[in-house]
Formats: C-alpha cells, structure tokens, sequence
C-alpha cells in the first residue's frame, strides 16, 4: 500500500511549495549555498517561474495520506522566455557575489 499521493501542481500550492524549494536549496544546496544565494532571492525566481510553471504543466507535488504536501518536482520548458531571465539573474547574482 501506498503512503503518499502525486498530483498535478495547482495554483493553491504556491505558498507551501515556493517555501519548501527555496528553503531546502537556501538550506541545503551545495551550489545556492557555495554561492551565497538566499532564500529570498530563490524565492523571488520561483515565484517570478510560477506561471510558467503552471502553464507548462510539468511538475507535480507529493501528498502525504493526510493531504500534506511534502515534496514537489518542479519542470518547465528550459527554452522558455521566463527560463532565461532566471538564469541570466543566477548568473547576475554569482557575478555579484565574486564568484565568478
């Protein structure tokens, strides 16, 4: 039997999963951490990403047996407009930082 559930992601889930990626890769990403990237600034990514996320219609969210969302896989079309502004500001802010 299975404990947990995917769905689509859905525009109700923004909150929780904005906070869940950008706090596991503020906290815990090798790169986003070497590089000092905050949890506000992938945050903002994320969220400047969501309708292309949405739109896209790619990721998926994971629910526990209680409907908790737990996890997320978040996918877009990496030729999209949005895409590139997001990776231009990542590289924005590696230069920024002196890291580059």
């Amino acid at each position: 039997h299975n404990d947990y559930e995917s769905c689509e992601l859905e525009e109700e889930h923004q909150e929780t999963v904005l906070d869940m990626i950008s706090r596991s890769f503020a906290d815990k990403g090798d790169l986003t951490t070497l590089a000092a990237v905050s949890y506000d600034n992938l945050k903002e990514q994320l969220d400047y990403l969501w309708g292309s996320l949405l739109t896209a219609n790619l990721s998926i969210v994971i629910k526990n047996k209680d409907g908790n969302l737990v996890g997320a896989c978040l996918n877009f079309d990496a030729r999209s407009e949005d895409a590139a502004h997001c990776v231009a500001s990542y590289c924005f802010l590696q230069e920024y930082d002196g890291l580059t």
